[in-house]
């Protein structure tokens, strides 16, 4: 077991003489000794200070980081007026803010007048020379509109395919507008919109027809 000896300076006097490694530690912590001061565990060994020592280094360690704290406690800013400020700031730019509230959309009054089912439509002549126009009538039939537009004869569902087919590779046309009538059915506006996929046809819109009020 080591018995240490301290002295405050390398040529000085002796502080303290036959010390347990634990006694010195103890007087380490309590400040009695420094880290700059002298020591040996043994008479064969120099004088070396204190930090130098591994049986120490610990306490050493521990003394140097709990000062490094203090250090930067006391140098720490106080932030309280920071949050203060920023509160203030915020709330007055909440308060002298303005918001653009959009209303809604304006949107041309409705037309009185209605294209009745059999008379056609402003602009069909045009439409039909880049697409194919597909008709669905009342009952879910099927009809496209010749050169006329006038609806041609009635297509079965399982024709359907087929015809679209032939008739957009005879008029290369890749493109189909959809007249489905009101009293249409979902299910015959889905199987033309089918159909025309499984005919090649890339493009497809559909289009509602305006029926004429009853008299």
């Amino acid at each position: 077991m080591s018995t240490w000896d301290v002295r405050r300076e390398l040529e000085g006097e002796s502080l303290f003489a036959d010390l347990s490694t634990e006694e010195l530690r103890e007087l380490y912590s309590t400040q009695q000794v420094g880290p700059m001061d002298w020591a040996r565990p043994d008479p064969a060994y120099p004088w070396r200070q204190l930090t130098t020592w591994d049986e120490l280094a610990d306490i050493t360690h521990a003394q140097r980081r709990r000062r490094n704290r203090q250090g930067v406690g006391e140098e720490e800013m106080d932030m309280t007026p920071m949050i203060d400020i920023t509160f203030l700031l915020l709330i007055f730019f909440m308060i002298t803010a303005t918001f653009d509230l959009q209303k809604g959309l304006a949107f041309p009054p409705e037309k009185p007048d209605q294209t009745p089912e059999n008379e056609s439509a402003p602009g069909l002549a045009a439409v039909q020379q880049q697409q194919l126009v597909l008709k669905i009538g009342a009952n879910d039939t099927f009809q496209l509109l010749g050169d006329n537009q006038q609806p041609g004869p009635e297509i079965s569902a399982e024709d359907l395919v087929d015809t679209l087919r032939e008739k957009s590779q005879a008029e290369t046309k890749s493109k189909l507008l959809i007249l489905p009538h009101d009293a249409a059915s979902h299910e015959a506006v889905v199987l033309a919109i089918d159909s025309s996929a499984q005919a090649g046809i890339t493009e497809i819109a559909i289009a509602d027809i305006q029926t004429a009020p009853d008299p």
